[in-house]
């Protein structure tokens, strides 16, 4: 039957103009071209025990920039130390990074002359609370400074040791929840969208759940200034408390 409608003019246009069609589609790619564009991904590949400190992301890297990470020593005075290292043990899958103590790891977001940032910008990371406090994963407007928390200057999305999921601006925390069937040690993806333009957060996920927004939360603080780097940091009461960092994806997007 197939062959009979090939045979008669019509049938022959109509398959000539779907020939052209997808032909016209393959010449334009941008047709099918998906809704974001991946600005930073990094997956963490290298040798166990590699400092991240100075490290360019092993997937993508838009900006062209390098992880820059301050953590303080057991004082809390800082000196530059850098413990945030590759672990080939752990991840999702491994390997991931391995943070300690008070440790923030940042890298740029900002146009370059290949590469320009949009307003509209997605996050996501997955996330492991081994013995830390919180673990968080969002943006900088710079890295804290020796002797300041590891918070400090972070605006984002942070899991915590009571089971809470909290949005986190300069170490002040509003909770958004309670998740008590979470364990450590396991693996939870936490995503979100942001807008500079309007300075809110949307389609926030959590270990694979929608999560309602506060009314009140969105408050125009999402800004260029305050989103300069992307990032993520963890916070312990003592040294030998850590947390693992795996599959940190930047993009930019149209929703």
């Amino acid at each position: 039957m197939f062959s009979n409608i090939l045979s008669r003019p019509f049938g022959a246009a109509f398959c000539a103009g779907m020939l052209a069609i997808t032909l016209l589609a393959a010449a334009r790619p941008e047709t099918a071209q998906a809704a974001s564009t991946t600005i930073i991904a990094d997956n963490f590949q290298g040798a166990d025990g590699a400092t991240l400190d100075g490290r360019k992301p092993d997937t993508a890297d838009l900006p062209g920039g390098r992880w820059h990470v301050q953590s303080q020593d057991a004082a809390g005075t800082g000196k530059g130390h850098s413990p945030m290292v590759i672990s080939t043990a752990i991840g999702k899958p491994a390997p991931s990074v391995n943070t300690n103590f008070q440790d923030a790891a940042a890298i740029s977001i900002a146009s370059n002359s290949k590469y320009g940032r949009t307003a509209k910008i997605a996050i996501r990371a997955d996330v492991m609370l081994h013995t830390a406090q919180q673990i968080g994963v969002g943006f900088f407007s710079s890295l804290p400074a020796d002797g300041l928390p590891s918070d400090t200057n972070f605006i984002g999305i942070t899991w915590a040791s009571d089971k809470h999921l909290f949005f986190v601006k300069d170490g002040r925390l509003t909770d958004l929840g309670y998740f008590g069937s979470l364990k450590r040690g396991h693996f939870y993806r936490i995503s979100y969208h942001i807008n500079t333009t309007t300075g809110q957060m949307s389609h926030l996920h959590f270990a694979g759940k929608r999560v309602a927004l506060p009314a009140t939360l969105n408050s125009a603080v999402f800004t260029d200034a305050a989103t300069a780097h992307a990032g993520f940091y963890s916070n312990s009461k003592e040294v030998k408390n850590y947390a693992f960092v795996d599959n940190f994806t930047v993009l930019s997007t149209k929703n």
